[in-house]
């Protein structure tokens, strides 16, 4: 009976021994196994998977622990609102977007940004033209660039929509380079934006749909031209064999780049944060860059390999790629879009108080004078289909009143004229104070009474001062009432802009966030035409979650 039972026991540790040596060798041999999960844009993301999935035992080693990879394809934008907390997604451990321009979004939202472990690829934003298109403009003798492309009125360009794609980005900032003149637009820079609204796509690949289907003049006619994109869609396209063949045209001046960073999200697990910083070490080797430029990407520093595509136009040699400019030329060139192209509803309240007739600094005009200047400059460019209005403010400005309307909210095809008239006769109210809490909550009454659903509904407010009505409301009752009117389906936005070094930025802040509006300040005030067109960008999206 002792010899069964001992024949029991040594049989049962035999076929133990075996599940754990049998488990140890299923799971690579680790006792600490980890996904690392990947959100990558989706032009990137099949080559990045492909070789996730191609790794060997020792490369999914990192440390104490094993991992394993999954890539998924993710637009940007999704990304950035679960990085944001606006969807209850679970984010990634790592991401990699098309540009780091989403890195912007991020932190202008507010939040702390992933850590940016430098670029796997790159690709130039180049002017895909049709080829008879191409070369009736005279390629590939003669250079085409925005400056050549903006002036024309017989050609249709289309443009990615630069509120959700990092190159219609790079194409605003190329059109601003051909056509912005001492910071400012020109007619030209109205009729180039205008143009491409009026082709504007949410998808670069839907453009490619609309280029001609043949050769002839009456397809070439009918369809868009071109349009700006990766150089790597390009060639993606072209590998298709399509009737008619697109050509990247290599702007110059070069806008931005693809720069496609790897990006490590906050909060990760140990065990991810190794992971992530194995397979990115890894995203460097031969077998990678060969994959990449294959498929039409280009290394971090804009160079190709011996498999990257050829024809068409492709260049083969080195093209470095062009980093984003400031954060604030990235924002005046999304504001000049917006004012130019999204339906606004908007009140203007510029405050008329008896400090704005001081002198700028270093110039011969006051306050006042800088903004009624910059205001005449940012009415010209917005659309006819937006409605304005305009009101003052100071203090007893109208009766016992701080603020005073002087041109309704109305239709800007009929109230473009009195609004320039009126901006241009405004006069300050000498002695006057600084009358804030009150016509805020008074005009945020009035817009939320009348919310438009077809427009961005906003409220603008200059100011070079804080509140000094000390027989109005305070800060808190305020703030209280702002947050009972604030309709997170039906949103206005406060949008400040503070003038001079006597504004109470602070206050500003705390009022806009109940709106989910912004505040931006100028101390020197000579240099409001610097955070206008910024200030007009933060409505260029309707939801409260933008």
């Amino acid at each position: 009976m002792r010899a069964v039972v001992g024949i029991l026991v040594l049989a049962l540790i035999g076929w133990l021994g075996f599940r754990y040596v049998s488990d140890r060798v299923g799971a690579g041999g680790c006792d600490h196994p980890v996904t690392l999960r990947v959100a990558a844009a989706p032009d990137i993301a099949p080559v990045l998977s492909a070789y996730a999935g191609s790794l060997s035992q020792t490369q999914r080693n990192a440390g104490d622990y094993c991992y394993s990879v999954q890539v998924s394809a993710v637009d940007p934008g999704r990304v950035v609102t679960q990085l944001s907390g606006q969807v209850s997604d679970a984010q990634p451990d790592v991401w990699v977007p098309d540009s780091a321009y989403w890195l912007a979004r991020i932190t202008r939202g507010g939040q702390d940004a992933p850590k940016n472990d430098g670029s796997v690829a790159s690709s130039p934003v180049v002017i895909a033209l049709a080829e008879p298109v191409a070369r009736s403009l005279g390629w590939p003798t003669k250079p085409i660039g925005w400056s050549r492309l903006a002036g024309s009125t017989a050609l249709r360009i289309g443009i990615p929509d630069p509120s959700r794609s990092p190159v219609g980005v790079s194409a605003l900032l190329g059109v601003n380079a051909a056509t912005v003149q001492g910071g400012k637009p020109t007619p030209a820079t109205v009729a180039a934006i205008r143009a491409l609204a009026a082709n504007v796509s949410t998808q670069a690949g839907d453009l490619y749909a609309k280029l001609p289907q043949s050769a002839d003049a009456a397809s070439v006619s009918s369809a868009i031209g071109g349009f700006p994109v990766s150089e790597q869609s390009v060639a993606a396209y072209n590998a298709q064999k399509p009737p008619v063949s697109a050509i990247p045209v290599y702007p110059a001046p070069a806008s931005p780049s693809l720069d496609y960073p790897y990006l490590v999200t906050a909060g990760r697990s140990a065990g991810a944060a190794a992971a992530a910083e194995k397979f990115h070490s890894l995203l460097g080797t031969p077998q990678v860059v060969t994959a990449l430029t294959r498929a039409g990407f280009r290394t971090p520093s804009g160079g190709t390999g011996s498999e990257f595509p050829v024809g068409s136009g492709l260049k083969s040699g080195i093209v470095s790629p062009v980093p984003l400019p400031a954060v604030r030329t990235l924002t005046q060139a999304i504001g000049i879009w917006a004012t130019l192209t999204l339906p606004s509803r908007l009140l203007s309240i510029v405050d008329v108080s008896g400090s704005m007739a001081e002198l700028v600094p270093g110039t011969t005009q006051t306050r006042m004078q800088v903004t009624i200047s910059a205001s005449l400059q940012v009415l010209g460019l917005y659309a006819d289909a937006s409605t304005l209005g305009l009101w003052v403010f100071s203090t007893n400005l109208d009766g016992q009143r701080d603020y005073k309307q002087l041109v309704p909210i109305g239709p800007l095809a009929s109230n473009r004229a009195p609004l320039a008239a009126a901006l241009s006769k405004l006069q300050v109210k000498q002695g006057g104070a600084t009358g804030l809490y009150d016509t805020v909550l008074a005009a945020y009454r009035e817009m939320t009474a009348h919310w438009d659903p077809a427009r961005s509904n906003a409220i603008s407010i200059f100011t070079d001062g804080q509140n000094e009505d000390s027989n109005g409301i305070s800060r808190a009752a305020l703030l209280s009432e702002l947050t009972k009117l604030y309709n997170p389906d039906k949103p206005v936005r406060l949008i400040f802009l503070g003038l001079g070094p006597e504004v109470n930025a602070e206050e500003l802040a705390q009022i806009a966030r109940v709106t989910h509006g912004l505040s931006f300040i100028s101390r020197d005030p000579g240099k409001i035409g610097d955070i206008f067109l910024e200030a007009v960008s933060a409505r260029v999206c309707q939801a409260a979650s933008c």
